[in-house]
């Protein structure tokens, strides 16, 4: 369970990294057509800016038990542990 609670955390930071390299090269079209929670980490990093904090809470909060228990992150870890499996094992 702790690995899909980790993926889900990456899944997060991997698609607002790709969603802001796409801004970083003017495709303006990033800001309507990228998946919904690309903005997610981009909304957590103006409040840490906004709060002056270090950029490092947004990993803890991802290591916590704060992430672990957000609901979509409750529903999707034991969804995904089987298909991991099957996809292992082939």
């Amino acid at each position: 369970m702790a690995s899909e609670i980790s993926d889900a955390a990456g899944v997060l930071v991997d698609n607002y990294a790709k969603r802001a390299a796409r801004l970083m090269t003017g495709d303006v079209s990033a800001l309507t057509d990228a998946p919904i929670n690309s903005s997610i980490v981009e909304m957590m990093r103006n409040v840490v800016q906004v709060k002056k904090t270090d950029l490092a809470t947004i990993g803890a909060f991802f290591r916590s038990e704060h992430f672990a228990a957000v609901p979509v992150v409750q529903l999707s870890a034991p969804l995904f542990r089987p298909i991991k499996s099957v996809c292992v094992r082939q």
